[in-house]
């Protein structure tokens, strides 16, 4: 078992495709398929099924495959510092987020201010579902992430740090129908079109909000949206309203606006490290940060 049969495992089991793989890896499918077979041989176990049209993870390859991911990415994390080491100057840091739409607008400016002030620093972005993102930065495999406070409560390794304070809005597409006060209540919502987002792209505050609004509002129509990015496109498409927190919306976005959904729950948003995580670059970019005036709508 090497580093190459790994990491040819891993792109198959993402892909499903061992034409796929041959070509993102330049290797012929015969290179492809025997290194699988090396390594289903030395497990003990297979990994795929395999017929002429599909290929598909055995239950035991997708055990193997979660577990041997976080493992890959430490040692090419760790092949990569290592490298480094003899430059001083020369730091990484990896940054996780879910992609928002103010995170999609707003953070390439400041990582790219952030960049200019620290030229030796070498950056890397992730975008990830805020589960995948808190096991990601417990693992290692992330140095900080965007995140907010309900989503991290329980991982006692991790530290949350604020960057701003929110509350729940209305996202309303421009040059349609709908007629909402300056702040909306909850039974406002009944009769109305509204988006809500997959559960594993929100922390449970936002998990039960959409619970209650839909207990409440018998005759409200839901559509259910598999991240973010979608619910965001819908809303610009005149499709439905949209749910979100205020620190969420582009403040550049000129086809939606937003009102007020009246409630009692705070809103927070910030970053996380790790608590042991005592790296000069860490440290640096969280005081960085929390200096920086960030532009919310």
């Amino acid at each position: 078992m090497n580093i190459e049969q790994l990491s040819i495992f891993i792109n198959l089991a993402e892909n499903l495709s061992f034409t796929q793989t041959a070509l993102k890896l330049n290797i012929s499918q015969s290179a492809v398929s025997q290194n699988i077979s090396k390594l289903e041989n030395q497990l003990g176990f297979k990994l795929f099924i395999r017929n002429r049209r599909t290929v598909n993870l055995t239950k035991s390859g997708k055990i193997f495959y979660i577990n041997i991911k976080s493992l890959i990415n430490i040692y090419y994390k760790a092949k990569q510092e290592a490298q480094h080491a003899n430059d001083n100057d020369q730091t990484d840091l990896s940054i996780g987020y879910s992609g928002t739409p103010w995170e999609i607008a707003e953070l390439p400016g400041i990582i790219k201010e952030y960049k200019n002030e620290n030229p030796t620093v070498k950056i890397f972005l992730e975008i990830h579902s805020h589960e995948n993102l808190k096991q990601r930065l417990s693992n290692g495999d992330l140095d900080i992430i965007f995140t907010m406070p309900d989503i991290v409560r329980h991982m006692s390794d991790l530290h949350y740090i604020n960057l701003t304070n929110g509350h729940y809005v209305i996202s309303i597409p421009k040059n349609e129908n709908y007629f909402f006060n300056k702040e909306i209540y909850v039974k406002d919502l009944d009769f109305k079109s509204i988006i809500f987002l997959d559960t594993q792209w929100l922390p449970t505050i936002s998990i039960n909000l959409q619970k209650k609004i839909s207990k409440l509002n018998k005759n409200i129509d839901i559509t259910y949206a598999n991240n973010i990015t979608a619910e965001n496109a819908m809303v610009q498409s005149g499709l439905a309203l949209g749910l979100w927190c205020n620190f969420v919306t582009d403040p550049n976005d000129s086809t939606i606006y937003t009102r007020p959904l009246k409630t009692d729950l705070k809103l927070r948003y910030g970053i996380a490290i790790r608590k042991d995580d005592n790296s000069k670059a860490v440290l640096h970019f969280k005081n960085w940060i929390k200096k920086k005036e960030l532009t919310w709508k």
